[in-house]
């Protein structure tokens, strides 16, 4: 039966390395240009997702049709539990990794410089690529994931924290949002260096793109212009009165929603003339509702306050065409947070989850792949 299970896992393997060195070939005849890797240490692709299992310290993939999460590695005979794997990472919450034009990008947390590294898809002939921290310069360092791929660039933001003579703020703690090249490793700082108020306690970044930078900093909101170094305050008083639910593809406009006792009510925010439009107003009718933005869909639950959203009323709404219809409990669970190819993926309570696209639409729930926790 071990002897079985090993030839299983050869195979599986076997495939997957397989896969990787088509995705490669695939790469080289037609270059990609643009992939994210999600604040979830994920990137979602349409075969399948990269990701690190920060509980067991590997890169793996998960391939759909396989239905199975395998470390990137095709060492022969290796248990993936040591330095020697090719996919291990030490401290790997604190890392992420990505799959771009058929080669591994990932972060070595654990070592004082912060170094960003590149391999093949299987994990070996890595090299140093750059290093965030150079010299140990800072007390620690800190990737702020979202990770963007963009033609011959990595994007990110970056945290560090330094000791002060200041007994009363010992701590001093500053970010800035920077860019990588994929030829060499030079870095460029793209936000200039920005401390962080001790007050506000953290930034996270929201999204970027064409020079746009979009970020929380406490409960505030701000968008960047990096041509014209400007920022813009948006939103204030996020998550007590206002939530943040996202921006459309092009991230030309971002809808959050507002509301009071009485009523719900989401907006479409212009960022450039800074424009509020309503999008659709509720009334609550003393009860807790939430939206989300997925998929380019607006959801909602209208629940009792004592209760859990998924158990509540459960709507789409259509801003086109201002209509909504009821949907079931599945529907609203595994909406499509990322769509990549025939593919939703979600976030749930179970951990990850994926589905084919025509099996959500059909409700074939048995068809549900649970990746889990990572």
């Amino acid at each position: 039966m071990r002897k079985k299970i090993c030839l299983i896992i050869s195979a599986a393997l076997f495939i997957t390395m397989s896969a990787a060195c088509k995705r490669e070939e695939k790469a080289k005849e037609k270059p990609e240009n643009y992939s994210v890797v999600t604040n979830m240490r994920m990137q979602v692709k349409e075969d399948g997702i990269f990701y690190l299992d920060g509980y067991d310290k590997l890169m793996k993939f998960y391939d759909y049709e396989l239905k199975e999460n395998m470390p990137v590695c095709d060492k022969p005979n290796c248990k993936h539990r040591s330095l020697k794997c090719n996919a291990y990472i030490e401290n790997g919450f604190n890392s992420t990794v990505g799959n771009y034009r058929g080669k591994l990008y990932f972060f070595k947390p654990a070592s004082e410089e912060f170094s960003l590294y590149v391999s093949d898809a299987n994990g070996s002939n890595r090299k140093e690529l750059a290093k965030l921290n150079e010299g140990g310069k800072h007390m620690t360092c800190m990737i702020k994931a979202p990770m963007w791929f963009i033609e011959d660039k990595i994007y990110l933001g970056v945290e560090y924290s330094d000791l002060t003579n200041n007994p009363e703020n010992p701590e001093k703690l500053v970010w800035q949002f920077i860019s990588i090249s994929l030829e060499d490793g030079k870095i460029d700082v793209l936000k200039e260096t920005e401390e962080i108020d001790e007050m506000t306690g953290y930034v996270d970044v929201l999204s970027y793109k064409d020079g746009q930078l979009l970020y929380y900093a406490g409960n505030s909101l701000y968008l960047y212009d990096m041509e014209t170094k400007q920022t813009d305050m948006i939103l204030t008083d996020v998550t007590k009165t206002r939530w943040c639910l996202g921006t459309d593809k092009e991230q030309k406009n971002m809808y959050y929603s507002e509301e009071n006792e009485k009523y719900s009510e989401v907006y479409k925010l212009d960022l450039q003339t800074k424009e509020k439009t309503s999008i659709v107003k509720k009334e609550k009718n003393g009860k807790e509702l939430v939206w989300n933005y997925w998929g380019g869909k607006f959801y909602y639950s209208l629940f009792d306050k004592e209760g859990s959203p998924v158990d509540g009323e459960l709507r789409i709404y259509d801003a086109e065409k201002k209509t909504e219809k009821k949907i079931s409990k599945e529907e609203y669970l595994y909406s499509p947070q990322y769509v990549a190819g025939d593919w939703y993926v979600s976030m749930t309570e179970e951990g990850i989850v994926c589905i084919k696209k025509q099996d959500y639409e059909k409700k074939n729930w048995d068809k549900l792949q649970v990746m889990g926790r990572f």
